[in-house]
This record gives structure tokens, sequence and C-alpha cells, in this order.
């Protein structure tokens, strides 16, 4: 278990959506929270300093811009590859 405040980030093509809190009702975002209806709330746009939402965002967008340019580098033929 790790104490603090659960987000996500949706992405659609190259832009990161709003950023959402998820606040279980149970105390924990466990499967029960996460898969079942009303064990959760979720908030969007999450209730942060614009700073922070900024740094989700950019966080979020991360693994989906370096997956993106490994695909186009496969797709050219420039991947090294093991």
């Amino acid at each position: 278990y790790i104490k603090g405040r659960e987000f996500t980030v949706g992405i659609l093509g190259n832009r990161a959506l709003p950023v959402l809190e998820i606040v279980p009702l149970t105390g924990y975002y466990d499967w029960e929270a996460k898969y079942r209806k009303g064990m959760s709330k979720h908030i969007c746009p999450a209730p942060l300093e614009k700073r922070e939402t900024s740094e989700l965002q950019a966080l979020a967008l991360k693994p989906s811009r370096n997956s993106r340019k490994k695909s186009l580098a496969s797709a050219a033929g420039t991947e090294s590859r093991p």
C-alpha cells in the first residue's frame, strides 16, 4: 500500500486529456473500488494546481511519445535490434 491520491490521464492522439482523480469510497483503490459500480468517485477535472495538472499531463505523454518514436523508427527500418 502506498498512501496518496490516485490520478489518471487519458491520451488522444498526441494530446493529454484532462486529469481525472479517482477517490475510492472504501479507503483503498483496490479491485472492488476499481471495478464495482459506485465504489469510487471520479472527479474531472481533478482539483489540482495548474502546475500539477501540466506536470501529470506531460508525464502521461512521455510513454506515448517514446512508443510512437519507436514505432516510426521500426517502420523506417532504423530500429536497432538486440
